[in-house]
């Protein structure tokens, strides 16, 4: 009789040893697959705990934006309410909401590493329009030109716009080189970041006398992109309005003009309104009508930069790189 006993102990080890030879143990210990092989006199390796591996790669993530980005101003944006003055009279007053930059910008992310789940921060922003940033990849909108630390919240305004967001001051949005930056967080705290570079392209529209464009910027003014010398402000002149002479031979004498000066110089161009196209220059392309010597060869050079930027994006050569 204990014969009998020690056979059936033997018999319930091994069957208890081929049963957990059978399955494998995944990342959150639920059972994915059988094994092709047992053996019950093999000894038990421990198995891989992948999500400890996977923490151990350290944290990283990288962005992805397109290299220019083209905006208006920020728009104010408000309405109208009835409101008591201070006589006690119920009036009309206008109201600011905020400032609305309607451009959109996509910003793409990829995390690597870490521990999921992640979340992050971009551009000053936890979310945009569409909700909260976060998982390992994605799309952000952000506005074009205008940071979300500028103080940015999320309103609907309208049911056909849906939620938008807003600036709680004029962002002054401007051309030139807009910095991103994204710091992502993991389920252990552990964070990353990146960066990546717009160039902002101002669209000032008609143009306003006075208007001022910056050194080595480029804008687009009437239609036309023109890119400021590295050297002179660029101004908006006002419109000249012509008509043509009996005899005049110009084909285009009675289209208007506007004209773009060098800031404390005596050089500018003189554009077609309609389509941005040159009409005349100072000085001139040999130099002529303008001083002699050094002085006139670097505003030669300068109203020469205008010129040649005409119709022409920042280039990989140019300061916003």
């Amino acid at each position: 009789m204990r014969d009998l006993v020690l056979f059936v102990s033997c018999a319930a080890v091994l069957i208890a040893s081929t049963a957990c030879g059978a399955q494998e143990i995944g990342i959150d210990g639920e059972q994915v697959g059988a094994r092709t092989e047992s053996n019950e006199t093999e000894q038990a390796q421990p198995q891989p705990n992948l999500e400890q591996e996977q923490s151990a790669e350290p944290l990283t993530l990288s962005l992805s934006a397109p290299e220019v980005c083209e905006t208006k101003a920020a728009r104010r944006y408000g309405s109208s309410q009835l409101r008591t003055n201070e006589d006690g009279v119920r009036v009309r007053q206008s109201v600011t909401i905020g400032w609305n930059a309607e451009v959109e910008l996509p910003v793409g992310w990829q995390v690597g590493g870490g521990t999921p789940p992640y979340t992050l921060v971009i551009d000053g922003e936890t979310r945009d329009v569409r909700g909260a940033y976060s998982g390992a990849s994605g799309r952000a909108i952000l506005g074009c030109g205008a940071s979300g630390s500028n103080g940015s919240f999320f309103e609907e305004r309208h049911s056909v716009t849906g939620i938008q967001r807003f600036y709680r001051t004029d962002p002054q949005i401007d051309s030139g080189l807009q910095s991103i930056t994204a710091v992502v967080t993991d389920a252990n705290g552990d964070t990353a970041e990146a960066t990546v570079g717009v160039y902002v392209i101002l669209d000032l529209g008609t143009g306003t006398t006075g208007d001022i464009l910056k050194r080595g910027e480029t804008y687009r003014v009437i239609g036309a992109l023109m890119t400021a010398p590295g050297n002179y402000e660029v101004r908006v002149g006002g419109i000249a309005e012509r008509e043509c002479a009996e005899s005049d031979p110009d084909p285009r004498c009675g289209d208007n003009l506007i004209d773009f000066g060098l800031v404390g110089a005596d050089a500018w161009i003189a554009l077609y309104e309609d389509d941005g196209q040159l009409h005349s220059r100072r000085p001139e392309a040999d130099g002529s009508g303008g001083p002699a010597g050094a002085a006139g060869d670097d505003l030669t050079a300068a109203v020469d930069s205008l010129v040649e930027s005409l119709g022409k994006l920042p280039t990989d050569g140019g300061n916003w790189r």
